[in-house]
């Protein structure tokens, strides 16, 4: 999971993980605008994201984060001096990197293989396809002037 947000929300994203990231694998809030949150069961990390949209909203000025869930390959090493878990890398950060720049504030997409893997637990969770701007169901989320090759992903809204 990616989630943009800006300096003044900082503190609020950083309880909202305290309070809902606890199962998680890693949870961490990067250069005050990017949370990432590992874990293996998609129900739990579309409840984490639903949390954070509604932890952050109530913070002053109503601010909405824009999360994006991604179902793949994340590498994790151990921090120095506590050992806790932290987020390396891996082709299931580097999607949730590329959309998450995409989404509609205060909604949350997923990508195709995120929602396959939602799909085979019990939720009420549903997903909406988004479209492209034009019309196509798969998106180019490349990075804008970058050198990287074409990275093209269905998404969907989620919704509860």
């Amino acid at each position: 999971m990616r989630a943009g947000a800006d300096a003044a929300v900082r503190q609020a994203l950083d309880e909202a993980l305290r309070k809902w990231a606890r199962e998680t694998i890693a949870a961490e809030v990067g250069a005050g605008d990017a949370v990432s949150v590992v874990h293996d069961d998609p129900v739990v990390l579309a409840q984490v994201a639903r949390h954070l949209v509604d932890e952050v909203y109530r913070a002053p000025g109503q601010p909405r984060l824009r999360i994006a869930l991604h179902y793949g390959e994340v590498f994790t090493s151990r921090r120095p001096g506590d050992g806790l878990p932290v987020i390396a890398g891996g082709d299931g950060v580097l999607c949730a990197v590329r959309v998450e720049p995409r989404v509609e504030p205060g909604q949350i997409w997923v990508t195709e293989e995120f929602r396959a893997q939602l799909a085979e637990r019990p939720s009420l969770w549903r997903t909406t396809p988004v479209t492209g701007p034009d019309g196509a169901n798969r998106i180019n989320v490349k990075k804008e002037g970058g050198t990287e090759p074409d990275l093209w992903v269905e998404l969907y809204r989620l919704e509860f």
